[in-house]
C-alpha cells in the first residue's frame, strides 16, 4: 500500500497486535524519512482506534473480494461499494461484497487487459 494512504487504510487481516507489529515492522524497515511519517501516523490513528471508528461512519468503501469477509467488515452497510480487481474474478465472485455490504450501487474497478 502506497504510504501517504497508509493512515487512512485498515488492515484486518489478522489480530489487533499482528497488525501493529507489521506497522512497527515497516517502520524498521529501508523506507525514507516522508515514508516514516506516515508509518508513525498510521500506528498513532491504530492506537487511537480512529479508522475502525470512521469505518462505520463512511457511505462508500473500497475492498477487494479477498477482504470483504474479514472480520473487521462484519455487520457494516455501504451504500456504495467499489470492487477493485474485477478483470480477475468471475461475477458469481463479485456477489460475495455486493451481498454482505448491502450496497445499493456498485462501481466495478478493473484492466481487462491484465491477464
Amino acid at each position: 500500500i502506497a504510504k501517504p494512504v497508509l493512515p487512512y487504510s485498515i488492515h484486518s487481516s489478522g489480530t489487533e497486535s499482528q497488525e501493529l507489529k507489521e506497522l512497527q515492522d515497516m517502520l524498521k524497515g529501508d523506507i525514507s524519512a516522508s515514508e516514516k511519517v506516515y508509518v508513525r501516523k498510521s500506528i498513532e490513528r491504530h492506537k487511537l482506534g480512529v479508522n475502525k471508528k470512521r469505518l462505520s461512519q463512511v457511505h462508500m468503501v473500497g475492498v477487494t473480494c479477498a477482504a470483504c469477509v474479514f472480520p473487521l467488515m462484519a455487520d457494516l452497510q455501504f451504500p456504495v461499494l467499489l470492487l477493485d480487481e474485477c478483470s480477475q474474478m468471475t461475477e458469481p465472485a463479485s456477489l460475495l461484497p455486493m451481498a454482505r455490504f448491502g450496497c445499493e450501487k456498485c462501481v466495478l474497478v478493473g484492466d481487462p487487459k491484465q491477464l
